[in-house]
């Protein structure tokens, strides 16, 4: 247990590192300069993540649920890059920005399950783990768009404005600023289907508490 314990605590680490580099080299624009710096980090990344998979796996006593509970970790856990480049395969500069993300996806989970296991109420970790899950999207989903729109769209000003963008479209109150690219657009698609699925269950939750509190007065 402590093994699987120390592996999660260096999973959260690496996922921060692995944010933090990815979005240095995006909103810097030298994606392409330090591609190789970036798939030999990355693919540290990669190895601590499927390490911490085959620990739990191995304490795991149902094999076969562990596994299709965490498939999806699994896929993402992969260096797709490293095996892409190791084959001698080339890819254009559109497809190296989307696969450099996928581990990203994991870090955003690994985020919020930890962050969940951090309150001891169940239904306060689920919240917090939602929160977490909105956020991270919101994110990693800007940074997609800056990355795509940025050298195109001359009403991009900045990263801020991007990530302003991101949270009206999550709000449902749209953005004035229009992708011009198809990837752009589908995050639009996708921020506005994430504010419709995931903000309901955050604010019945702060309605459930609001609710709460004349019992608590009422009560003392």
């Amino acid at each position: 247990m402590k093994l699987s314990h120390a592996m999660h605590g260096l999973v959260v680490v690496m996922s921060l590192l692995l944010i933090a580099y990815a979005s240095y080299e995006i909103l810097n624009g030298i994606m392409l300069e330090s591609a190789h710096r970036y798939m030999l980090f990355q693919l540290v990344v990669c190895v601590v993540f499927l390490l911490s998979l085959a620990v739990d796996f191995t304490l795991s006593t149902n094999k076969l649920r562990f596994l299709s509970h965490n498939f999806i970790f699994i896929l993402v856990s992969i260096p797709y890059l490293n095996i892409i480049y190791g084959l001698g395969l080339m890819v254009s500069e559109t497809a190296y920005t989307y696969i450099r993300f996928v581990p990203l996806v994991r870090s955003a989970f690994a985020l919020a399950v930890v962050v969940g296991y951090l309150s001891k109420n169940r239904i306060t970790s689920l919240f917090v783990s939602y929160l977490t899950v909105l956020l991270a999207s919101i994110y990693f989903a800007s940074l997609i768009f800056y990355s795509v729109e940025s050298p195109v769209n001359d009403e991009i000003d900045g990263f801020s404005t991007v990530i302003w963008c991101a949270c009206m479209n999550v709000v449902t109150l749209g953005a004035p600023i229009a992708p011009v690219t198809v990837v752009g657009k589908w995050i639009n698609v996708f921020l506005g289907l994430l504010g419709i699925t995931i903000m309901p269950l955050l604010t019945v939750y702060v309605g459930n508490i609001i609710k709460s509190l004349p019992k608590k007065n009422e009560k003392a």
